[in-house]
């Protein structure tokens, strides 16, 4: 069943703000779709914050659909719905992908308008660190969920679950994963800001309600240490915090 789904789905990943995603996903406890209804039997995503796709109603985990995407009803079992969704995807992100030579007929203004040099530079760079991102946090903080750059706030955005754990240890994660990052991408992708987005501590609730913005300049990339209590109050000082998806902040 989840080979016939891929084959299925293209998604264009691309957004009203300018967010450049590679790999975005979002959390939730199950697939609801149930927001108004629209014309030939097709919904849209209700949660704000996404919702995940599974192989089943009790499958494997294959992707997820952001808040407000409408999909095309196949079928529904009680409060389960199968569904069919097309859009598009960045080509050089998949295997064996061989680029279309140009339209002959394209004009020399229609090319370099179609090529979008410099708006691509920082995603294939991130696209190239992405198995080494997603590695690192997977291995030691959580569950891997996305990044992208937000080039109109100059911010690099990380998106991440964790586990049922304390505050404190929430914050050491989010400190050390803006550190990795901004080790790994550095002198290659241009961003003031790195903002690390995850659900509560507790485990529960959707990745964004819990959300840490630093400016680079405040981070010491390279300091490989320990995070201890002492530059997580540093860190904390110069950091916005917020507990409510931004709705409030720490400073």
């Amino acid at each position: 069943m989840a080979m016939r789904f891929f084959r299925q789905i293209r998604l264009r990943c691309r957004s009203a703000r300018g967010i450049a995603w590679i790999l975005v996903t979002v959390a939730g406890t199950s697939l609801a779709l149930s927001a108004a209804k629209l014309t030939g039997g097709r919904l849209a995503v209700s949660q704000k914050g996404g919702e995940n796709i599974l192989a089943g109603q009790s499958g494997e985990y294959i992707g997820t659909l952001r808040g407000g995407t409408v999909v095309e009803v196949l079928e529904q079992d009680g409060k389960w719905v199968r569904f069919r969704l097309e859009g598009w995807i960045w080509g050089p992100s998949l295997d064996g992908f061989e680029e279309e030579a140009a339209h002959e007929e394209a004009t020399a203004e229609e090319a370099v308008v179609e090529e979008e040099p410099i708006a691509r530079e920082p995603r294939a760079a991130i696209q190239n660190h992405l198995p080494r991102i997603k590695k690192t946090i997977n291995d030691q903080y959580g569950v891997f969920y996305g990044i992208g750059v937000d080039h109109d706030l100059g911010e690099l955005v990380v998106r991440f679950r964790v586990p049922r754990i304390s505050r404190e240890a929430l914050e050491h994660r989010q400190l050390a994963v803006q550190r990795e990052v901004v080790r790994i991408l550095e002198g290659e992708v241009e961003f003031r800001r790195i903002r690390v987005e995850t659900n509560r501590p507790d485990g529960s609730g959707q990745v964004g309600l819990e959300i840490a913005v630093t400016a680079v300049a405040d981070i010491d990339a390279d300091d490989g240490g320990t995070v201890d209590e002492d530059t997580v109050e540093e860190w904390k000082k110069l950091t916005r915090i917020s507990s409510d998806s931004g709705q409030s902040w720490s400073r």
